[in-house]
């Protein structure tokens, strides 16, 4: 059954905070009143009960307590309690001529026509023609609120489903065609309202596990967080209820804003967007003179997948020669990303087919839709083409998998390449860098369709920071085995620790790190008298692509890791 957390949440500037642009207000006026109103509906009369709700109502009235809130609190209210407590709520904004506001519902809830209900205890709703007598419409408070309250800010957050349980293929209930049912609508905001959703369109808000649902914790955590204005505060709850679901659930917002507030002010001694490690971790960059911009506000993640230890068959014989120099290459280049350039790093070690796939997909969710956030996944261990039609496909062997002959087990245990290509379609992470280190990866280039022939970029600049990417860099083409100890991720480890100045020093480009290792590798098979060996670089195609990843080399941190190496330049 679906249910709504709907949250109003709402700052007015406090000392140091500019006002906001288009209210009456002046920056040397008295604070506005801050005033809450949480309600949670946990166990109904005619629908079903719910987990969470009352638990999350109370954890948000904690939060907004802390940041100064008076709050009144509402548990497992009827539809003639919820009316007065907005009615009530409305007076009090009204009479201190204008508030900060937060009103916070977790209960059942459900949209029709892209109109938006919430469902009080008492709540009798069993057909479509209930909804008009029996429900509540949000969208109904919402714009009592906002009458009340023209003079001061309106935040509202929703966690809830927004699905339809009557729409139907014939009936809807203001008898629009289906194809025209989009989910809830923003329901009607003004000047100085901020409306957030804990999920999209027609998707499902989960309850929650625990104690509390993972938008409420979410909304809770980001409260505490200092100096957040409410698009980044909402990025936070966004990206947080995002890992807590896997990527089942995706919060949305619109932002009616007219100026910049901080959440949680708190006095800093220096511009955190000017200390490398947020240097590093968040790509700033000079957009223009004087203005600092981050390319990856939404964080930087890496999955690194390797396989070093294979299984025996049955028979005692191994299909595949172990790789024991993977878990090492894997842990330092793990320890780079993290140290160096601020990234969340996850290590997967001998995974199972079935592994392989289970850790992919689940990074693939977690942190393929945020926006603004930059991707790493590697792949090192054994490779391998096969050849149908006279086209040639490539795979990545996992622990388990048998000898290609014959090829149905083979290749119901190992990873299709090809897959790449259907992840990065899916992906909307601004920047994401695929690397594989493994015999034939060059076929994976081979086997998508990639943007070859044109010229690495030379430089930075905005346009690189701010345009998707997809790229692929591999240690080999589609017809070379490589070494098990590889001098490509070894040099890939020096690149990122700035070891090998590239570009201007300061940012790296993944083209520019792609045509590194090319020719550095190539040149190293060759005086080594080792068997040629050439790494490949390109870009998936995506529409509007024009950027690339990019990685900021901040001495202070490189410094520290070569030092806790104990390999300091």
């Amino acid at each position: 059954m679906a249910r709504w957390i709907v949250a109003v949440l709402v700052w007015l500037a406090l000392a140091g905070v500019p006002a906001q642009a288009g209210l009456k207000r002046v920056a040397t006026e008295k604070p506005l009143q801050r005033l809450a109103l949480v309600i949670g509906v946990t166990d109904y009369g005619y629908l079903s009960d719910l987990k969470n709700a009352v638990s999350d109502a109370r954890l948000v009235r904690n939060a907004l307590e802390k940041v100064g809130f008076e709050v009144t609190l509402l548990a497992d209210a009827d539809a003639a309690e919820i009316e007065t407590a907005v009615r009530a709520h409305a007076q009090r904004i009204a009479e201190a001529g204008g508030a900060i506001s937060a009103f916070y519902y977790a209960g059942q809830g459900f949209e029709i026509d892209r109109a938006s209900y919430i469902a009080a205890a008492d709540a009798r709703i069993e057909t479509l023609a209930d909804v008009d007598r029996a429900a509540t419409s949000f969208d109904a408070i919402v714009a009592e609120i906002e009458a009340a309250n023209e003079e001061g800010i309106n935040l509202f957050l929703f966690d809830a489903c927004r699905d339809n349980p009557f729409q139907s293929a014939t009936t809807t209930r203001a008898g629009l065609p289906p194809a025209e049912q989009q989910g809830a609508r923003a329901a009607p905001g003004i000047r100085g309202s901020f409306i957030a959703y804990a999920v999209g369109p027609g998707g499902i808000a989960e309850d929650g596990r625990d104690e509390n649902g993972p938008f409420a914790a979410a909304i809770a955590r980001a409260m505490a967080m200092p100096n957040l204005d409410q698009s980044a505060w909402f990025r936070e709850v966004r990206n947080a209820t995002v890992d807590a679901t896997e990527g089942r659930q995706v919060p949305t917002a619109t932002d009616n804003l007219t100026g910049d507030f901080v959440i949680n002010p708190v006095a800093v001694a220096a511009d955190p967007d000017d200390q490398p490690q947020t240097r590093a971790a968040r790509a700033v960059y000079e957009a223009e003179p004087g203005v600092l911009k981050p390319t990856y506000e939404d964080g930087s993640y890496a999955l690194l997948i390797g396989v070093g230890d294979y299984d025996m068959a049955a028979d005692g014989r191994q299909a595949w020669r172990d790789l024991p120099a993977v878990p090492d290459e894997l842990t330092r280049l793990g320890t780079v990303l993290e140290t160096v350039h601020g990234f969340e790093v996850e290590i997967v070690l001998d995974p199972t087919g079935d592994e392989l796939s289970d850790a992919l997909e689940s990074f693939v969710n977690r942190h393929g839709a945020k926006p603004n956030a930059r991707l790493v996944i590697m792949l090192a261990g054994h490779g391998t083409t096969t050849e149908s039609f006279g086209k040639k496909t490539a795979w990545f062997v996992p622990r388990d998998a048998p000898a290609m002959t014959p090829p149905a087990p083979f290749r119901n245990a190992a990873l299709n390449l090809r897959r790449i290509e259907e992840w990065s379609e899916v992906l909307e992470a601004k920047h994401v860098l695929w690397i594989f280190d493994s015999c034939f990866s060059g076929a994976a280039i081979r086997m998508i369709e990639s943007r070859s022939g044109g010229e690495e970029p030379d430089g930075w600049s905005a346009h690189l920071h701010t345009n998707p990417v997809r790229r692929v860099i591999t240690s080999g083409s589609e017809n070379e085995e490589v070494p098990a100890k590889s001098r490509f991720t070894e040099r890939l480890i020096d690149v990122l620790a700035g070891r090998v100045p590239l570009g201007d020093g300061a940012v790296v480009t993944g083209g520019q790190i792609g045509s590194f290792l090319r020719e550095d590798v190539i040149r190293y098979s060759f005086k080594q008298g080792l068997p040629k060996v050439t790494p490949q670089s390109d870009t998936i195609v995506i529409p509007g692509e024009e950027g690339d990843i990019v990685f900021r080399i901040e001495p202070q941190l490189a410094a520290a890791w070569s030092a806790a190496q104990g390999q300091a330049q």
